[in-house]
């Protein structure tokens, strides 16, 4: 069964990280995808990301890990020097630089030997016309891959979970995106889980549950600002006096309230 857990700007957030290697543990045997941002500040790489729990850990930079061969240089286990072309069984991982101007020529650069019918794009932000060259490239090589799945970051207000991900056809590919943002001070660990199973494909939204800020029935210590049309969006909670929470009905997800919340804010920049 393929497996892949997606993650990514964990900006060297340390509760971030420890939360991903818990999330990681528990979707044990996935691929593990990390669209950069690892770093904060363009500094050194955190070393708990070699030991990061996965079939195999892959990893492109981000705008605040440059350079990358200095950002990443003491990882031993994980791949991250990009551009890369890894052809798994049923799966190939292609990783890109998106921090340079040269993307199309990076893969114009890849050798595909392996016609797998599913391939997995890491970039930490990703063109229209990026996507449509990689998938030009693969026609060139006479290979149509029955899935292109995006994965990326960066864009911390457009985080995808579940209900977000959907299947595009784009040329002779149907693409499936993901993108995530694994510091989220509300869901630290966050990840979107793409996985292959007997019933088709299963998207989930993970995230490790001793990391979501749930306290007695609230949602707290959040910097956003309140959304306007939902009363249960309150300053403070339970009697506190504090910033905006969230008083959760019984049963009520609190990742859902969550994601709901950042449609709205996109809605707005709209």
């Amino acid at each position: 069964m393929i497996r892949i857990l997606h993650f990514s700007d964990l900006h060297g957030n340390q509760r971030a990280i420890s939360a991903a290697k818990r999330v990681a543990e528990e979707w044990d045997n996935s691929v593990v995808c990390i669209t950069g941002d690892l770093c904060s500040s363009n500094s050194k790489v955190d070393p708990a990301f070699d030991s990061i729990r996965g079939q195999r850990v892959c990893i492109v930079p981000g705008n605040h890990d440059q350079p990358h061969t200095d950002c990443f240089a003491d990882l031993t286990r994980a791949v991250w020097d990009v551009p890369y072309l890894i052809e798994e069984e049923r799966l190939t991982v292609v990783g890109l630089d998106s921090e340079t101007d040269k993307m199309e020529s990076q893969i114009a650069g890849l050798t595909i030997s392996k016609r797998n019918s599913t391939v997995v794009l890491l970039a930490h932000r990703i063109s229209d016309l990026t996507i449509d060259f990689l998938i030009e490239h693969f026609s060139f090589s006479d290979y149509k891959p029955d899935l292109l799945i995006v994965l990326s970051g960066h864009e911390h207000f457009r985080k995808s979970f579940v209900e977000s991900n959907s299947i595009e056809e784009r040329g002779s590919a149907a693409v499936l995106r993901s993108r995530v943002y694994s510091a989220n001070t509300l869901c630290l660990g966050v990840a979107n889980h793409i996985s292959f199973e007997e019933d088709g494909l299963v998207l989930r939204t993970v995230y490790d549950p001793g990391s979501m800020a749930v306290e007695d029935g609230w949602i707290v210590r959040s910097d956003w600002g309140a959304h306007p049309s939902d009363t249960r969006w309150q300053r403070g909670y339970s009697g506190k006096y504090g910033p905006p929470s969230y008083k959760l009905e019984p049963g009520e997800d609190p990742l859902q309230v969550i994601d709901d919340y950042w449609r709205w804010i996109l809605s707005r920049s709209e």
